[in-house]
């Protein structure tokens, strides 16, 4: 999948035009010379095949319980693959323009209309891996035929300085406002969709994108006694399926024997890498999943009052933490025995 020019209008980060390009990968292209905005009543299907957004992964629950992504407020976790699908309403434009803010940041591009007047936006996970955490409003501006927008877009001056204008020449926007904070992205996003309304030929039609990142998080850990078989677990953001690795080692540096054999199943990080083990992740609610391993700590070399580490990875490292334990002697036993 690949993405041709994607067009800019005002100076933005580089990090959230790639999202624009990302977005629109299915058929990027620079070819209008003032891009704008969409406007008010299409009527929007997601495409969830290749998309295992957050809130539809876990067990059904209610309103009440549990709030749901919609088709117009969706949830990507970045590296997940994504995939949104919208349809034409009426008339017969041969593209659509989509615009994309950020809180400060702002980009456009253009995406072809398909067969059955539909529209199509794809991500692949490793796409999706370098888009910014943050909330992203995307508008669809769809013309009533080919590639006729109301609302042009102008750049003037040394610095490309650019506007948008409706049709009677009544500037509306100066997107450098955005990069400039003096106006936010949410902000320039309603007026744009507002000035798209009021042309009566376009329609527009908006949906919320949140990213997140890949999180791993630790339930509280007490302090264990040796000999104890202790369950180590927590919750994650990834999701059902997902493999994990935990690693268990001694919390400080000593000097040790040169080990004879490499044992990797031994805390001691001198003589290995320490306990491995890879755990899956299971449903939870929510889209907060969890995770679990059993350790005996009558095993791999542990000893009384010393502290533990556990790390956790996920995706390749692109999710980790990390949580200490101890281990106190057995009652009636001297510490360290």
């Amino acid at each position: 999948m690949s993405c041709l020019k994607s067009r800019h209008f005002w100076q933005v980060s580089i990090l959230v035009t790639t999202l624009v390009c990302l977005l629109l990968a299915v058929g990027c292209t620079s070819s209008i010379p003032a891009p704008g905005f969409p406007a008010a009543n299409a009527s929007l299907t997601q495409t969830l095949s290749s998309l295992p957004a957050t809130g539809n992964l876990t067990p059904p629950q209610t309103a009440a319980q549990c709030p749901q992504e919609t088709n117009t407020s969706l949830i990507l976790i970045r590296g997940d693959p994504f995939s949104y699908k919208g349809t034409i309403p009426s008339g017969n434009p041969s593209e659509v323009r989509v615009w994309v803010f950020g809180q400060n940041s702002s980009a456009v591009s253009t995406v072809p209309v398909q067969q059955g007047q539909a529209f199509l936006c794809n991500l692949t996970g490793e796409q999706s891996s370098v888009i910014p955490a943050g909330t992203y409003q995307i508008l669809f501006e769809i013309p009533h035929s080919g590639t006729s927008y109301n609302l042009k877009m102008v750049s003037v001056g040394r610095q490309n300085d650019t506007y948008l204008y409706d049709s009677q020449g009544i500037r509306i926007l100066d997107f450098g406002d955005i990069t400039d904070n003096q106006i936010s992205g949410p902000a320039a996003a309603d007026a744009v969709e507002q000035a798209i309304q009021k042309t009566g030929t376009e329609t527009v039609t908006s949906i919320y994108l949140t990213v997140k990142d890949p999180e791993i998080a630790f339930d509280p850990m007490p302090d264990y006694v040796l000999g104890d078989n202790i369950t180590i677990s927590g919750t994650t953001n990834l999701h059902p399926g997902e493999v994990l690795d935990l690693q268990i080692v001694e919390g400080y540096l000593h000097p040790c024997a040169k080990c004879s054999e490499i044992f990797n199943d031994s805390v001691y990080a001198c003589c290995g890498y320490g306990v491995l083990r890879q755990v899956p992740v299971m449903p939870g609610m929510c889209g907060i999943n969890i995770w679990s391993v059993d350790v005996d700590t009558s095993r791999h070399d542990f000893a009384t009052e010393r502290a533990y580490e556990v790390f956790v990875y996920g995706w390749n490292g692109s999710a980790f933490n990390a949580s200490t334990f101890t281990l106190a002697a057995v009652q009636g036993t001297q510490a360290g025995s």
